[in-house]
């Protein structure tokens, strides 16, 4: 689908490059915001009604104004507020593709290949629309882009805590590796203080792909995945 037929329907439009589709099966992310979209959660009409009644009544309560915020107490629950919910879930029980609807306060993700539903979803009444996001996929899974490197794998670490006895070996395995692995900065200032709890944002790239094994032994869980890095401009 290119620019112009978003363009043509007035959607902003914004491309995502990567490596794999939303939650593997998905190229559209179609977000908005429709006032308490959350109250649409399991998609049942009986539901919804008993649950904005009672959202109506603790609006009206002095119990209500001290428990929500003020962006919930400025958001009354009015006719139109109603119409707005009902007729979205009318939209969306007639979507006939798979989809997946992420929903917020006031906010929801829908997933989807469908650029008719797309267009359904993002046009209903009381929906204030935000940039499509498209996925273009431009490597395999398992694999990163960089533009240089002198190093043909990267692994990712887990959240996870560990022991001092760990931190003791994974701080003696990376000086006797110093020359054949390059640390993130995050991780390398990580290794610098005296902390326990791992990020999962701490990575190193390599060239022996036995390296991550070792320190799974010395460390079980400790490594997130790893991945293989394509060098492209």
């Amino acid at each position: 689908m290119d620019s112009l037929y978003w363009i043509n329907l007035n959607l902003k439009h914004n491309y995502k490059y990567t490596n794999k589709l939303f939650y593997g099966e998905y190229q559209y992310c179609a977000s908005g915001e429709l006032n308490y979209a959350k109250l649409l959660r399991g998609f049942d009409r009986e539901t919804l009604e008993y649950r904005l009644k009672s959202y109506q009544s603790m609006n009206r309560s002095n119990f209500g104004y001290f428990i929500y915020s003020y962006d919930q107490r400025r958001r009354q629950i009015t006719d139109e507020t109603q119409k707005h919910l009902f007729n979205f879930l009318d939209i969306i029980e007639n979507v006939k593709t798979n989809f997946k609807l992420v929903l917020g306060w006031h906010d929801f993700y829908f997933y989807t290949n469908d650029d008719n539903a797309i267009r359904n979803v993002l046009f209903a009444d009381g929906v204030y629309a935000k940039p499509v996001v498209e996925v273009v996929v431009t490597h395999p899974i398992k694999t990163i882009i960089r533009k240089r490197s002198d190093y043909r794998y990267r692994c990712y670490l887990s959240n996870t805590i560990i022991s001092q006895y760990q931190r003791d070996q994974l701080l003696k395995f990376f000086k006797n590796h110093n020359e054949s692995t390059k640390l993130s900065k995050t991780f390398q200032a990580w290794l610098d203080k005296d902390y326990k709890y791992c990020r999962d944002y701490f990575f190193f790239d390599y060239n022996d792909s036995g390296l991550p094994l070792l320190l799974e032994m010395m460390a079980p869980r400790l490594i997130k995945e790893t991945l293989e890095i394509i060098v492209q401009d």
